[in-house]
């Protein structure tokens, strides 16, 4: 006698798929020595569900189409193709037969299987808006962490600083250095031996510093900053996502 095949529980299926991806995420983060406090402050992913995403803790993330946007943020920022190891995570959205025999009946409405696509589409755009509001709301938690009330210098990993390059100064004139950001970035920037500025910045920043002798600048993103030093050309300060810092000194009085 023939013998129907079992029906998978689709809530298994999730759960099976994200122990899948979360133990390959962990591994390649930890091959690549990358604490998880690096991956928050690039990602704005909240520590909390970077843990639950390698740990296959589906009750502690958010709707299964959110997760999909943290794996991909996750693996595209390990150097990985963030894209199809999201997709491979089942999302089931609705079920719509194949054979258009379906009606759900309400008074006065009937909906066919053309109205559930475009109950889909909604959906989806609806999940991205979700996604995008979770992102913002993360990066103002990070935000937050960053920047207490008595904010303590932290130093980044050995393996993220590069050595620091140093720019002298052709004249007898204070340091004069302006920023451009062209993407959000993390800084530091220290005048004469004093921290002047340690925080995010927003797209779009333009700030200027002035200094007698020296003036020092860490960015988290160097790929999204314009440096002018003085009244030389705008330059890049970096590679994008690589952490850099750079120190600028005043020309020693004759």
């Amino acid at each position: 006698m023939f013998r129907k095949k079992p029906k998978i529980n689709p809530r298994d299926e999730q759960l099976a798929k994200l122990q899948e991806i979360g133990s390959k995420l962990h591994q390649i983060r930890t091959e690549q020595d990358i604490s998880l406090e690096t991956v928050t402050k690039q990602t704005r992913i909240p520590k909390r569900l970077l843990k639950a995403i390698e740990a296959g803790d589906l009750e502690g993330l958010p709707e299964p189409i959110y997760v999909r946007g943290l794996i991909k943020r996750f693996a595209d920022f390990l150097g990985l193709e963030g894209t199809p190891i999201a997709r491979s995570f089942p999302v089931y959205l609705t079920s719509i037969p194949s054979r258009g025999s379906f009606y759900l009946r309400l008074p006065g409405l009937q909906l066919r299987p053309i109205h559930l696509y475009f109950l889909y589409i909604l959906l989806v755009i609806f999940s991205v808006r979700g996604i995008s509001h979770i992102l913002k709301q993360s990066a103002l938690e990070v935000s937050r962490q960053e920047n207490p009330s008595h904010p303590q210098q932290q130093q980044p990993s050995p393996h993220q600083v590069p050595p620091s390059a140093t720019a002298n100064n052709p004249s007898d004139r204070p340091v004069v250095v302006n920023l451009k950001l062209k993407e959000e970035c993390w800084l530091k920037v220290v005048v004469d031996g004093k921290t002047e500025f340690e925080g995010m910045l927003p797209q779009g920043t333009h700030r200027t510093w002035i200094a007698n002798k020296q003036l020092t600048v860490r960015a988290g993103n160097a790929g999204g900053v314009l440096i002018t030093f003085n009244e030389d050309q705008p330059r890049q300060l970096g590679k994008p996502g690589q952490m850099q810092e750079i120190t600028f000194n005043a020309k020693p009085s004759l």
